[in-house]
């Protein structure tokens, strides 16, 4: 919020400038009738044209003072409502950490009841793969164990007989 005041503070020097610079421009150019007036009155009334030169310029002060005054208090109205704002954004801020916090806990909590899940799931499809390779593992063995049994037993007379006249 530190933007906003200085914000704030670039206008009021503008502003004040912005006066500084009318309230210069207007003396120089009231100067000039009132130097012709007293070059035309400067034998008989000499007095006059100074008094009202002095009047004028006491007026015309015045009204810029007030402009001054008028910035001021825009100024201090405008560092009032910021410092509001800051505060409000503030209390907002800490707000929402609160709920961030617990935001932040309740995903904790969520996290620890979901953690037991997830290695039963990651067990149990291991385990579901591991089965059908198992199975075909077996199927395999029990395939070669019958080959070896087969191979194992001893060949019966009658089939040995077969086998020689076979071979023969």
């Amino acid at each position: 919020m530190g933007v906003l005041t200085t914000y704030q503070q670039q206008l009021q020097d503008m502003v004040n400038k912005g006066i500084d610079a009318a309230e210069k421009q207007q003396k120089r150019l009231s100067t000039k009738p009132f130097d012709m007036a007293e070059k035309l009155e400067e034998s008989a009334r000499t007095h006059s044209v100074k008094s009202l030169r002095k009047s004028y310029y006491g007026y015309s002060e015045n009204v810029f003072d007030q402009l001054r005054e008028l910035n001021g208090t825009v100024g201090e109205f405008t560092a009032q409502l910021i410092s509001r704002v800051e505060k409000q954004v503030a209390e907002d801020a800490d707000v929402v950490e609160e709920g961030a916090v617990d935001v932040a806990a309740t995903a904790e909590d969520v996290k620890a009841a979901v953690e037991p899940t997830k290695s039963v799931r990651k067990s149990s499809p291991k385990k579901a793969k591991a089965a059908p390779v198992a199975a075909a593992k077996g199927e395999t063995a029990e395939d070669s164990k019958e080959v070896k049994v087969e191979e194992a037993e001893p060949a019966k007379a009658s089939d040995a007989k077969t086998e020689e006249t076979t071979s023969a």
